[in-house]
């Protein structure tokens, strides 16, 4: 079973990160693309591994709702159903919020 892990939203300048980590299988190969744009696609679709990362100078679109998918294929050769995530990239930056817990000692 193929899963994607990353945030919803990024920035400007912000690098696309996501891991397919949480994928379940042995020997695991991974195929990423991107259905709505071309130029996203063929650079994922050299990725293999379980995380990608692509730079902000590398995503051509702003304030464009980027969809992701993943699809892994275990050691016996058993493709599994296409995960997908859409990633909005904004044209400012995204703020970021921080939650530390308090402290009872």
């Amino acid at each position: 079973m193929a899963g994607i892990i990353g945030g919803s939203s990024i920035g400007f300048c912000d690098p696309l990160v996501l891991s397919g980590s949480s994928s379940e299988g042995i020997g695991l190969l991974y195929q990423w693309g991107s259905p709505n744009d071309d130029d996203l696609d063929r650079r994922l679709r050299t990725q293999t591994g379980n995380q990608i990362e692509v730079s902000a100078a590398e995503l051509t679109k702003m304030d464009f709702t980027y969809e992701l998918s993943l699809q892994v294929t275990d050691f016996v050769g058993t493709q599994s159903a296409t995960a997908s995530k859409k990633v909005q990239r904004s044209s400012l930056p995204v703020p970021l919020i921080s939650i530390d817990r308090p402290s009872y000692s």
